[in-house]
C-alpha cells in the first residue's frame, strides 16, 4: 500500500470558474491589518531597541486583540463580497439586506 500514488490532473485547474470581479480593496485591507499585527506581536517588540516594558507589552496586546476583530470583520466582508461575485446569494438577497440583519 505505502507505493501507491495519487495521480493529481492540474488541467481540470482550468476549468474552475473564476469571478468577473475581484475583491482587492478588501483585499488590500486585510494585508494592512496582518502587517500591524505582525508589529505587535512580542517577537517584533522584543526586537525592538529599547526592550518593551510591561505597559508597552500590555497596549500591544489590547491593541493586536482590536486588530484581531478588525481582521475577522473584513474576513466577513470578504467572504460576503465573494458570495456575490460567485452569485451564491439565494434569489432576490443582496450583500447589504444580510449586512442590514445581523
Amino acid at each position: 500500500m505505502w507505493e501507491e500514488r495519487f495521480a493529481f490532473n492540474a488541467t481540470n485547474v482550468a476549468e474552475f470558474p473564476l469571478s468577473k470581479g475581484r475583491p482587492l480593496a478588501s483585499a488590500s485591507r486585510m494585508d494592512a491589518l496582518v502587517h500591524q499585527l505582525s508589529t505587535l506581536q512580542p517577537a517584533a517588540l522584543l526586537a525592538s531597541s529599547p526592550a518593551p516594558t510591561r505597559a508597552r507589552l500590555d497596549a500591544a496586546h489590547a491593541r493586536a486583540t482590536q486588530v484581531r476583530q478588525h481582521m475577522i470583520g473584513e474576513q466577513e466582508e470578504l467572504d460576503w463580497h465573494c458570495y456575490r461575485l460567485y452569485e451564491l446569494l439565494p434569489a432576490g438577497v443582496s450583500v447589504d439586506d444580510v449586512q442590514r440583519h445581523r
